[in-house]
This record gives C-alpha cells, structure tokens and sequence, in this order.
C-alpha cells in the first residue's frame, strides 16, 4: 500500500473528524453551522480525490479563503446583530464562540486545492486540532467524546506517516527555507510503509497520555462551586427544595444516583414488609410508580421582562388547622394500614410523605422519631414542621380511588381564586379547544361544557382534569424527553412547549396541565417530589435522586356524606360538600423509560459522563471514600499482587541481563553466518555491545576487514531498524562479503 495514499487519507479523514465534531457541538447554538461543516467535509473529499491532478494556484486559492472568510465574517455580524438562536441568551463576548468555529473551518479549504508544502499540513493539523479544543468548549457529551477519541487516535496515525514523508524528503519543504535534514531510518523509497512497531508504539504512547490526562483529571483537587460551562447547561436530576422553581431552562437533564431518603414499612401489627413473594410480586403495599410528595407551587410568575417565569410557593388557607392530637396509627386506617419510617439522606433535606397524605380525624398521619407530630398545612397537602426531621414516621393506608387524598371541608373559598388564577392567554383558547375537542370525541360529557361564567362547572371538574391529563399522556401529540430544547425563545417556556416543541420533562408536562386546568376554571397546583422506587440490599425501600418528578393536583369537589363531622357548619340554604386532592400525572412514559434497562453502550456513555464529563467534588469525595473503604477491605490481596509484580519484574530484569550475558548470533541467518566468521577468529560480541559497536571493535583489530564489516552491519540496520529486507540479489551480494572475510584469513589477513 503507498505511504502516500495513507498519508494523505489519515490527514484528511482528521480533518474531516475535526469538522464533525464542531459542527456536532455547534448544532444547539447555530443549526446552520452543521450543514457548513458538512459542505467543509463535501470540499475535503473533492480535494482529497482530485489531489495533484486538479490545484489552483498561490494566489486563487487565497482568493478562495479570503472570499470564504469575508463571506463567515458577513454571516458572523448577522448573527450578532439579528439573533435567531440561543445566542441571544449569551452575553458578549462570550456569544462569540460559536462564531469562531466556522471561521476555523473556512481556513482549511484556502489549504486544499493548492500545491501543498510542510507548511501547509501543519497549518492544516493547527486548525484541526484549534477546532476541536473549541468543540470542547461547548459540549462533552458521549458522543462527542467518542468523536474525539477517534480523532487522536487518526491525528497521531497521520503525524506518524507525516514525519515520514517529511523526513524522507517526500513532502515539498517551505519555499525560501532549507530542506530540513533527512532522518537515517526514513525509507528510501516512496511507496514503501513505515514499520508496524512504529504505529504500534504510537498508540502505547497515545494510551499512556490519555491515562496520565484522565488520572491527574481524577485526581486533582476541584471546586467547590458549580463548574464553568459554556452554553449547555445540564441539569442533575434532584428534588430542590427551594421556594421558586425556574421554568425557563435549556440543555440536558442528566440523571443522579445519589440516593433521597430510604423507608421502612411496617404493617398494622408492625412486622417488617418488604422484599418480593415467590412469584416475584412486591409484597410492599406501595405502588411501583408511588408519589412522594416534596412542595407545592401555586403561582406561576410569567410576562415580566425583569424575572424569569417561575413558579413560586404561596400559602393558600382553605380550612383551619386540620389534625391537632396525637399521632396516628397504621391500625388507624385500618388492618391494611401500614407505617413508614423515612430517613432522609442529608439533615437540611425537605420532608417528603407518601402522597396523597391522607389522615384520620384529629389524628396527624406522622411524627418525628422522638414523639414530636406534625400537622397538615391548611389546604391539606404537605405535612408541616416546626423543624425539619431527620427521621420521622408517617401512617398511610390504602383508599379508593388511590390517586385521591381525604376529604376535607373548605370553610374560606375565597383563597380558590389563588388555585385558579391564569397563565398566559394562550392557554385560555388552548384549553377551550382542548375541551371542545374532547366532548366532540366522547371523551368528556356535552354537559360538561363551559357555563355561564365561562367555566367547567364544578361537578365535572374530575372528568375534565382526568381527560386533559390522558391528552397529555396518551394522545401521542407529546413525548418526554430529558434534552430541554425551547423553539421559541420569545414565547413563555410553557406557552412553547404546548404550541410548537411538544416535548419536554415532567416540569412542563406538569406546568402545562395546571395552566390548562385553571384556564377552564379548575384549580389545580404544581407538586414537586419523586415517583418510584427500588430495594437496597436490606429489603427496604430506596428512593434515589433520579426518581426526582413534577405533577399536578387538582381539587375537587362533591357533596358530603351523611355525618360528615364538619367543624364550621355549612352556611344555612347550601348543600354541604367537601373537598380532596386528586394526583394527575401529565408526563408520558417518564416511568417507562426510567425502568428500562439500558444496554452495554448506554452504561458505558452512563459512566463517561458520571465520572469524567460531570466529576465534580462531590463524587470526587464519594469516589475517595469508596476507594478507602475498597483499600481496607482488599489491601492483602492488593499488596500479594504488588508483589508478585514485583517479584517478576525483577526476574525479567535477571533473565533479560542473562541473556545479555551470553554470546548470541541474533540477526538474520546471513548475519548469524557473519558473526560465526569472525568468533571462529576470536572476535566475537561482547556483554550489552551493539552491532555498531562490535563492527568498530573488528575494523580497529582488522583493519583490512573494515570494508567488509562496515557494509554487512549497513545491511542489518537496514533490516532490523527501518523494516526493509534485502531482496535476492542482495542477499547474495552480502553472502559473497562474508565469503570473502573467510578468505582475507585464509590469505593470512
């Protein structure tokens, strides 16, 4: 195979590699830049086969970059002056980056289609390597990093074949300089390759690097602080805490297995329930696609140029103080009725409860381990604390339907208004279109339709809420995704997930729906905790931080039963009704697709990330701790190991001194022949003494023999070191040298 054809594609093949990745990691920012960089790879495939037989001259090709680079320089103060991207989020001049990249990629065709001298393939490679750093910059995510790796291994594959051809005088030098000097072991001829060990060796290097980098990566003290990043942001799966909740997000939620909280269940009689039966069925009295409740957000803040939209907590007073006495019991629901010890993972951690919290009257569902109780906040949602607790119970029991909370009574309606105040107008003519479609479909009764006060009345507040849920659920117009991409920048996050994106996380599926709800007249609330759960090792409930989710509650209302104990009694002439929560889940296929086994590349892109990609100090401390408690655990076997290594690296030093140590003929047959010849007559290799060293010895003794010595040891240099074997003819000329040595001594020297 030529050294040239090689040469020349492993240099093209990594700028084509230094495209892909920038114009892959420009693709969020500037979408245009992508098809730039794939016309960049079109004109390098061109180039590459009609290399040499079609080249413009100096001054074209420098018109070509210069027209290239006025037309990028063009595009650039465009794009800064009219944003159509998220450019427009970046301050200057930091939203010059993107800009870089195609200005980068319009100098390599300037190089291409010219005759083409050192300079220019270094030039080349300079560019290709400033890409893809600047492609770093912006993205480092599984895929580009495999782009990357690929990229160095081509890059060093096309150095490797460049210093040969340069070496060999094969590549023109720079006009005007001299000819660098050649390099003994550059081939002689120009189509023959280079040695394999010297790829080989290569690539040992380039491992080594690698490892060196990812180790002083690892090990390196880090930041406490959040780690810079240019324009995609991720966001780690987790429930907050805090008391606004930003809506406006862009980038890619990755998720965490950093664990919550843990539980333990305990049944009416308080024996342990856990684990699975023999069918493989959880005897665990909890869904396997359980709410935890964490906060509830009912304002929701959009339209002001000075803040984001965010949702915002806010105390909504419904009804007074619902439990005040002792806790309760899980024999308080009943012989179904269960407990739940929750420990939490950190000390300044949100409480969370199963939810829907439900209660016995006058009992509160839960208590800090030590005898303290909490109570309900007075719209009957979140447990409410003085102080946070570390460990507390909470008791629970089955109810129907399940998704329902207890009734309560409401004794001030006038706070609903906060539960139904309106988004953004879109919503108003979404959700009425929304409505009338699903009556005309059958889904939603034509009494429910909007009454006089442009509302759902309130008996038909569940059957509208549970439709519109199942539309953002199951109607197929929107999917889940954890890649947070806005389309519109100037819309309302929420107001552009429904209208153009139709694909986002459970923040929006949630937000959405709520806005939906109120728009029509149904009040409804932001709940934010976790949904799922898995076993630990003990057979007790675990919830990790990617289990982090959003939902929806909506209130309902129905007539009381007999013998409701109300504690305000209805006004005189009103129906007495009560009210509950119901938990509406919008997000499709959020639960599916966290279960899902992931295959053998997803876990390994997992771990790239996890643990190179976002390797803050937090794991870094985690990853320490780990390692201590493994060291403790494994140091006997670690130190054995240790000293078998070192036991054979040792031996192998012995042997290979040994070996040294002992007369050898190595070589090809021809020289083993030679230094027969010469040890027949006393001359023979000494411990460690390189040919080159043993054939100055012989021509200080010999004289006559220096001709004949010099030329055998020419030839295998030529074998060993550059990887050129004789052919025939020469074979036979270096046999007729050494039957002449033979006979030099039978002559009498």
């Amino acid at each position: 195979m030529p050294t040239d054809f090689w040469f020349r594609f492993s240099t093209y093949l990594s700028l084509v590699l230094s495209c892909a990745a920038l114009g892959y990691a420009e693709w969020q920012f500037l979408p245009e830049v992508a098809a730039f960089a794939g016309l960049i790879v079109v004109l390098l495939v061109v180039s590459f086969v009609l290399d040499r037989r079609f080249e413009l001259s100096l001054a074209k090709a420098n018109a070509l970059g210069l027209g290239i680079g006025i037309a990028a320089f063009v595009w650039m103060v465009v794009s800064l002056k009219w944003p159509r991207s998220t450019l427009a989020d970046i301050d200057f001049p930091t939203n010059l980056l993107p800009l870089i990249g195609p200005v980068l990629m319009a100098l390599i065709p300037a190089k291409l289609f010219r005759p083409k001298h050192v300079g220019d393939w270094w030039a080349m490679h300079g560019v290709a390597v400033a890409g893809v750093a600047l492609a770093a910059s912006m993205t480092d995510d599984a895929p580009f990093v495999a782009v990357l790796a690929t990229y160095a291994v081509c890059s060093a594959w096309a150095l490797v074949l460049f210093f040969y051809r340069r070496s060999g005088g094969f590549i023109p030098p720079i006009p005007n300089r001299p000819a660098p000097p050649q390099a003994q072991l550059a081939p002689a001829d120009p189509d023959a390759r280079p040695p394999r060990w010297v790829f080989a060796r290569t690539l040992i290097w380039l491992a080594g690097s690698a490892a060196v980098a990812v180790v002083l990566f690892v090990t390196l003290p880090r930041s406490g602080g959040y780690a810079w990043a240019f324009t995609k942001k991720y966001y780690v799966t987790g429930e907050s805490g805090d008391a606004t909740l930003t809506v406006a997000k862009s980038g890619e939620l990755t998720e965490s297995d950093e664990p919550a909280f843990k539980v333990t269940v305990t049944d009416a009689a308080g024996n342990p329930v856990g684990g699975a039966d023999a069918e493989g069925n959880f005897a665990l009295p909890l869904d396997p696609d359980q709410h935890w409740r964490s906060r509830e957000y009912v304002a929701y803040t959009f339209e002001d140029a000075k803040r984001e939209p965010t949702w915002q907590q806010m105390s909504v007073e419904l009804t007074p103080p619902l439990v005040s006495g002792p806790a309760a019991t899980a024999a308080d629901f009943g012989p179904r009725g269960y407990t739940l010890l929750f420990e939490l993972a950190t000390p300044k951690q949100q409480p969370v409860a199963v939810s829907p919290v439900r209660w016995v009257p006058d009992r509160s569902p839960a208590q800090a381990v030590g005898g303290r109780t909490a109570s309900l906040r007075n719209n009957a949602t979140t447990l409410y604390w003085t102080s946070r607790p570390e460990r507390y119970t909470q008791a629970a029991g089955p109810a129907d339907p399940p998704d329902a909370g207890t009734a309560f009574e409401v004794s001030d309606p006038r706070p609903l208004a906060l539960l139904k105040r309106q988004g953004p107008d879109y919503f108003r003519e979404y959700a009425r279109k929304l409505l009338a479609d699903l009556i005309a479909s059958g889904k939603v009764p034509p009494a429910a339709k909007l009454n006089d006060l442009d509302q759902v009345s309130d008996e038909w507040h569940e059957a509208v809420a549970r439709a519109f849920t199942a539309h953002f659920c199951d109607s197929g117009e929107f999917t889940y995704t954890t890649k947070l991409e806005p389309k519109d920048r100037k819309l309302d996050p929420l107001v552009d997930f429904v209208k153009n994106g139709k694909a986002g996380h459970c923040e929006w599926f949630a937000g959405a729906l709520v806005l939906t709800l109120r728009a029509v007249g149904i009040p409804a609330q932001y709940v934010s905790g976790y949904r799922g759960w898995e076993l630990d090792e003990n057979g007790d409930v675990l919830v990790r931080q990617r289990h982090a989710h959003a939902w929806a509650e909506v209130l309902v209302s129905s007539p009381a039963p007999d013998g409701f104990p109300f504690r305000v009694p209805p006004a005189p002439g009103q129906p007495p009704r009560v009210w509950r929560w119901v938990t509406l889940d919008p997000t499709p296929g959020a639960g599916a697709e966290a279960a899902a086994s992931k295959s053998w590349f997803e876990q390994g892109a997992d771990w790239v990330t996890r643990f190179l990609l976002r390797f803050d100090k937090e794991k870094q401390q985690k990853a320490v701790e780990e390692l201590k408690q493994i060291g403790l655990t494994w140091w006997p076997w670690a130190a054995g190991g240790l000293a078998v290594l070192v036991t054979g690296w040792l031996g192998g030093r012995w042997w290979a001194k040994r070996a040294a140590d002992r007369t050898t003929f190595d070589g090809p047959d021809w020289y083993a022949c030679f230094q027969a010849v010469l040890a027949a007559h006393g001359l023979t290799r000494g411990p460690g003494q390189t040919p080159r060293e043993f054939a100055a010895a012989v021509t200080a003794a010999v004289p006559a023999a220096a001709d004949a010595v010099q030329f055998v040891t020419s030839k295998l240099y030529r074998v060993r070191y550059a990887g050129q074997p004789l052919t025939a003819d020469e074979v036979s000329q270096v046999n007729k040298v050494i039957d002449g040595l033979e006979r030099l001594w039978a002559n009498g020297k």
